[in-house]
């Protein structure tokens, strides 16, 4: 068994966990949500009250089952052993892990919490058929983080991605971080609810589900639909300003160019022409794929029986591989294959002398479609 421990703005969970990831045991506690003018007493009191509760809830789970190892989601910057800043939590360099292991005596990590729920996602939930991916949670604050070709877009010990934190209305609130207008002070979970106690008239204890049973009772109230869409539109401006940024970032990052070739090489499996792909492929893990092509091609090049401005027509291929976007790559690819199609009109008029030549960069051709397609 394992213990995964997620410490939240407003409340921290803890979970007994099976190998294959179900919860078997889970126990909470709602902590008290962070004031701008808290005293450093108070803030003393939430971090011992967390620690606290969190050794409590372990040493009753390894009384039920043995524990492997324990993790901790936090939402903010961590490193190996200490929160460095929670805002959210007001806690700042807190060196949680040592207190915790000198009490359980069981190894400990501890991540921020946008990148364990991405991983988790993309591991056995919603994310698991995605490649690439932008994460985003909402609650007290906004976190997020980056899923690329499976692999976790590294910050190193920042945040995941700190997304909260980008301005969309200047001037606007004031936030925990000492910036105006963030992101999370208007399209965050408690946002939205302090939002809709303002113009209910309810109490700051109304939790979330209340708030959403009242939504439900009161479908046309203006009120309540003035707030949702205001919310719902500031949303959007976030996530559309993030797609604008990791855009680019992700259209790099389909499917490596090492893969493409491999898969191109099985197309045509024996081919002399294709085994330049696969060559290409395994290259690439110690070269550039320019030179890893134009190498590939030189070793091939007796076999190919082209003519010299042919064979350094091929490798000039390799100039425009892995140095633009998705559809800058295909147009450039297209352009190529356009050069051959000459080629190969040239070589048709002097078939009988040329039907090797032909061969070969039909050949090409034909392979350098399929990366187009994959």
């Amino acid at each position: 068994m394992k213990i995964g421990i997620d410490i939240g703005g407003s409340h921290v969970g803890i979970g007994l966990v099976d190998e294959f990831g179900n919860i078997q045991q889970k126990k909470e506690k709602y902590i008290v949500e962070k004031v701008e003018n808290e005293s450093q007493i108070s803030k003393q009191n939430l971090k011992e009250e967390i620690t606290q509760f969190i050794i409590q809830t372990i040493k009753e789970y390894q009384k039920m089952d043995f524990v492997e190892n324990v993790g901790i989601a936090v939402p903010g910057t961590v490193n190996q052993t200490t929160i460095i800043k929670a805002v959210n939590l007001g806690i700042e360099n807190y060196e949680i892990t040592p207190i915790i292991e000198k009490e359980i005596q069981l190894p400990i990590k501890i991540r921020n919490d946008a990148k364990c729920a991405a991983l988790a996602e993309n591991t056995i939930g919603a994310l698991k058929d995605y490649k690439r991916s932008l994460f985003l949670t909402l609650g007290t604050g906004i976190g997020g983080a980056v899923i690329i070709n499976d692999k976790l877009l590294d910050t190193g010990d920042l945040p995941g991605c700190e997304f909260g934190h980008m301005v969309i209305q200047r001037d606007g609130i004031k936030c925990n971080c000492g910036k105006q207008g963030c992101f999370e002070k208007y399209a965050s979970m408690k946002a939205l609810k302090t939002n809709l106690r303002q113009i209910l008239g309810v109490d700051e204890k109304t939790r979330g589900q209340e708030l959403l049973d009242i939504i439900r009772k009161n479908p046309k109230d203006e009120k309540i639909n003035k707030v949702m869409n205001e919310y719902i539109e500031y949303l959007s401006i976030g996530i559309s300003n993030l797609i604008n940024i990791f855009q680019n970032k992700l259209k790099f990052s389909r499917k490596p160019l090492s893969e493409i070739f491999e898969e191109v090489y099985f197309v045509e499996t024996g081919n002399k022409v294709s085994e330049i792909f696969l060559k290409t492929s395994q290259k690439i893990k110690e070269m550039n794929v320019s030179e890893a092509w134009r190498s590939a091609v030189a070793e091939n090049s007796f076999f190919l029986n082209l003519k010299k401005e042919d064979i350094e027509l091929i490798k000039s291929f390799g100039n425009m591989l892995g140095k633009t976007d998705i559809e800058g790559q295909v147009s450039e690819i297209n352009q190529f294959l356009t050069l051959l199609d000459g080629q190969i009109a040239t070589c048709e008029e002097e078939k009988n002398k040329n039907t090797k030549l032909c061969k070969s960069l039909g050949t090409i051709v034909g392979l350098g479609i399929v990366i187009v397609l994959f």
